[in-house]
């Protein structure tokens, strides 16, 4: 196996996470990563450096926290579209590709790239109650799709019946849409009671 240098332009005051927990792998691994920009190269390095201990692609994971920690946010996206296209089974890699497209869905026209993202999520892992409900938020907040945003609250609270987020978003949906669906928040908050 073959041995990484360091690399001559790691800022340690910039290799930081907004995940706690990634801080000491990041100080770690990103101070030997010599071509950023080479996501392929990045992959090797992080595959030679994790060696056995990691899986799909994680050294540009840990290069796109770090990027989306320090405000690169639009770096970090096409970091992690390549990781979530090329090891479409990275769960993990979706979900930062979730957060990341979150913080940009404020800017309208990434209100689509962050719906897809949550739908290519669901491709890829159909038992994910989290996103299920954020696509439900997401239809209802920036696309006003009431029913299909119900649908997947619904399925939602299949896969997760005692998640009491999923239920207050439910509620709080059914209280602000009209009245005719009344029946069915009054049926939530039994649901709620008993729970």
């Amino acid at each position: 196996m073959q041995q990484l240098k360091k690399s001559e332009n790691s800022d340690p005051n910039k290799l930081v996470s907004f995940i706690p927990s990634l801080t000491n792998h990041i100080k770690s691994f990103l101070p030997y990563v010599i071509d950023k920009e080479n996501y392929d190269a990045v992959k090797y390095e992080g595959d030679t450096f994790f060696a056995g201990k990691k899986h799909e692609d994680y050294g540009n994971f840990l290069l796109a926290v770090n990027e989306f920690s320090n405000g690169k946010v639009e770096e970090a996206l096409k970091r992690m579209d390549f990781v979530t296209k090329n090891h479409p089974k990275f769960k993990g890699a979706h979900h930062l590709r979730i957060v990341i497209l979150a913080k940009l869905s404020a800017h309208k026209e990434y209100h689509a790239d962050y719906r897809n993202a949550l739908i290519d999520s669901l491709k890829a892992f159909p038992e994910d109650h989290d996103m299920k409900a954020l696509l439900a938020n997401h239809q209802i907040d920036k696309e006003g799709e009431k029913e299909k945003a119900l649908e997947c609250f619904e399925m939602a609270d299949k896969l997760e019946p005692q998640n009491s987020n999923i239920l207050s978003s439910a509620i709080w949906f059914l209280s602000i849409t009209s009245p005719c669906e009344t029946n069915e928040l009054n049926k939530l908050l039994l649901k709620s009671k008993i729970a």
